[in-house]
């Protein structure tokens, strides 16, 4: 059985707005509210997991619990590891600054 359309008003940010309104004058879509409901599908589209999504989730998570249960684990220094990662982006700017004709 098909379900009647539910007419809806929402308040949309200013800045959001302009983008319904964008899509709209580009032809993209024929009205904002064709726009908005594109948006809930795609969005619930993301929010719905797969059966073979769930079954990877699960067993990625396993062997995670295996590994500590084996003693399979490493402590992190997170503060080392943040050091090491503004070093390595220094080094970056660094050496794409070089490569920059003066």
């Amino acid at each position: 059985m098909a379900s009647k359309p539910m007419q809806v008003t929402v308040t949309l940010d200013p800045d959001v707005a302009e983008t319904v309104n964008a899509g709209v004058a580009a032809g993209i879509y024929n009205s904002p509210a064709e726009a908005v409901t594109q948006a809930l599908r795609d969005w619930q589209g993301q929010q719905a997991t797969s059966p073979e999504q769930l079954a990877y989730i699960r067993r990625e998570l396993q062997k995670g619990l295996d590994d500590i249960e084996a003693g399979r684990v490493v402590e992190l220094d997170v503060e080392d590891i943040i050091r090491r990662g503004k070093e390595r982006l220094q080094q970056r700017v660094k050496s794409s600054s070089q490569l920059r004709p003066s």
